[in-house]
């Protein structure tokens, strides 16, 4: 099981890989997430055709665009602008508008930046969570 995604917790930006295994350790796994990142900056670098950027940008964009569906949405939304005490009602209009600008040089400029395993400003942190009846086996 393999998931990834951005998180705002307690004003801070992250972004966490969540990744479980029955198979392979804590150690293989994080060897494995490094492999991951570097395969993937790569692809960005090298891969993904520039019509593919454009169009995923401009899909993140539409989706900030997209209307609320429920009053408990609207209402999560502006209570959290109120806890944050950052009041930007229309952030989603800015984040569509700021997305517009985004460009390979940008996305390969934060992986450079705070995702490569030397880069300046990366902060990591791993958690593992391993079962009473797991084998332990010594990392290598």
């Amino acid at each position: 099981v393999a998931s990834c995604g951005t998180r705002y917790t307690q004003g801070v930006m992250g972004f966490s890989i969540w990744l479980l295994s029955s198979k392979v350790g804590p150690a293989e796994i994080c060897r494995r997430v490094e492999a991951f990142l570097v395969d993937f900056r790569k692809k960005v670098a090298e891969e993904i055709p520039d019509e593919d950027i454009e169009r995923h940008v401009a899909s993140l964009a539409a989706h900030k665009l997209e209307p609320d569906r429920t009053m408990i949405s609207v209402q999560e939304g502006i209570w959290g602008e109120l806890q944050d005490r950052k009041r930007v009602f229309d952030r989603s209009l800015a984040e569509a508008v700021a997305l517009a600008g985004v460009t390979r040089a940008d996305v390969l400029k934060v992986l450079d930046v705070h995702f490569a395993r030397a880069a300046p400003e990366r902060r990591l942190m791993i958690v593992a969570s391993i079962g009473g009846k797991a084998k332990a086996k010594k990392a290598e």
